[in-house]
């Protein structure tokens, strides 16, 4: 019979969500995170690396699922804190 290793511990998370599949299991990770090689744990992606975020009037600094940005005298963060306007 399958295992549910979703029913013992938390492989997944925090933050991931652990679905069972026959003989694993996946982990479905939410925005900011992505699913590791295997699958099986989520990792933060750091969107910093990943776009020019926030740039030309600012600096990208990752977070735990997220990013924000520092913006440049005379710039501001935008509502969502994505941008410098």
């Amino acid at each position: 019979p399958d295992v549910d290793e979703c029913g013992s511990g938390t492989p997944c998370a925090p933050p991931g969500r652990c679905l069972n599949t026959e003989g694993s299991f996946v982990c479905e990770c939410p925005r900011g995170y992505r699913a590791g090689p295997s699958g099986t744990s989520c990792h933060d992606i750091n969107e910093c690396l990943e776009g020019e975020f926030c740039f030309p009037h600012g600096e990208c600094l990752n977070s735990e699922g997220s990013y924000s940005c520092l913006c440049a005298q005379g710039y501001a963060p935008n509502p969502e804190g994505t941008a410098c306007i």
